[in-house]
């Protein structure tokens, strides 16, 4: 068992290598010069967001770019956010274009099928309520857009506590797989608060409208794209990184990962290798030490290193705040923790999104 665990172990560490030199080689490519500003639409789908939609607006309306709009497709809200949006509206009324869109059965996809087609912009860029943009976001996408279809880059976790800072690292754990593997030629999904493409090219596949349905549209975008034979491309840029909030308890959490477990089940068979190789981690390194195997312990620690070099790495590249030693400790076990009842939920639980469930 121990020459197993330690091939393990040594697997473990080469990916996280290999997923390194691909982060480096990402970092490198710069993008092109902004030759023109064309009109830009950015697509914001909302559900009862009160309590995040104005931070939005405001950096969105403090862009260093001109030349764009801003759609929000309300889908029923049942809270005041159409009312505060209204009110930026009349402050902004040539920017912010608002749509409360009622008897929608296909969440976040279905309100992003509606403002697509009401769209006048060359490119769409699409977040979140919950997001923080910096004022050269929509400049960065757009230069990116110039040489590749759909572009996507990282959102971090803002980390205030314990449990926001263990997301916070699952997060970027799960950026260098998703940027890492596109590097290595095996691309896996973008992320749909920080996603920008060329509205041609969208048309050309036949829009949301034209897909079936998904919970993770992301996904579901990144890889139509990929199957039209279109440039997709995560990319790094400090002045595009973008903030996003942490799920508030486990049971929010859980719905999340649930909904993107079950949403990505029909994907690239990768996702789940990825998956499974990291809740196995720490049962095999409890194993190692159960029955004594301290090769196979050394190189648990080793291939752990390599990890935590590689989110580190990645961290210091946009220069954001670092979590505690002891986030760090309790990093694998929050993961086979996360593993474990996931597990439970993905067997019983129904996916929740925004107060709807969804039998998938």
């Amino acid at each position: 068992m121990e020459w197993l665990l330690s091939f393990f172990f040594l697997g473990f560490g080469l990916c996280y290598y290999a997923l390194l030199r691909s982060l480096k080689s990402k970092a490198r490519t710069l993008s092109p010069p902004l030759k023109k500003e064309p009109f830009v639409s950015i697509l914001v789908p909302v559900r009862n967001e009160a309590a995040h939609i104005e931070r939005l607006l405001m950096g969105l309306t403090q862009q260093t770019y001109r030349n764009y709009e801003i759609l929000i497709g309300d889908d029923n809200s049942e809270d005041t956010t159409g009312k505060l949006v209204q009110q930026w509206q009349q402050r902004y009324p040539k920017k912010i274009r608002y749509f409360l869109i009622k008897g929608n059965p296909y969440a976040k996809q279905g309100v992003l099928s509606y403002l697509t087609r009401q769209a006048q912009g060359a490119y769409y860029l699409i977040t979140d309520a919950d997001v923080i943009v910096p004022p050269t976001w929509l400049t960065c996408l757009i230069r990116r857009l110039q040489t590749c279809h759909l572009v996507t880059h990282p959102t971090f976790i803002r980390h205030h506590d314990f449990f926001s800072a263990l997301q916070y690292e699952e997060w970027l754990d799960g950026f260098v797989w998703s940027i890492g593997m596109e590097g290595l030629k095996l691309p896996i999904t973008a992320i749909g608060n920080n996603l920008g493409v060329e509205a041609k090219a969208y048309w050309k596949t036949g829009g949301y409208s034209a897909l079936p349905f998904s919970i993770v549209e992301d996904y579901l975008l990144y890889q139509t794209f990929l199957h039209h034979g279109f440039c997709v491309q995560w990319f790094l840029d400090r002045r595009a990184l973008a903030w996003t909030e942490a799920m508030p308890d486990w049971k929010s959490l859980l719905e999340q990962r649930l909904r993107w477990s079950k949403g990505g089940m029909k994907g690239v068979k990768y996702i789940h290798g990825m998956v499974i190789i990291n809740a196995l981690w720490l049962p095999a390194l409890l194993l190692t030490l159960f029955f004594g195997f301290w090769k196979a312990f050394a190189l648990a620690l080793w291939s752990w290193g390599l990890k935590l070099r590689t989110l580190r790495w990645l961290e210091a590249y946009f220069r954001a705040p670092s979590t505690s030693w002891w986030v760090l400790l309790c990093y694998p076990f929050y993961l086979g923790l996360l593993a474990v009842i996931l597990g439970f939920y993905f067997t019983f639980a129904k996916v929740k999104w925004k107060g709807r469930t969804y039998d998938l």
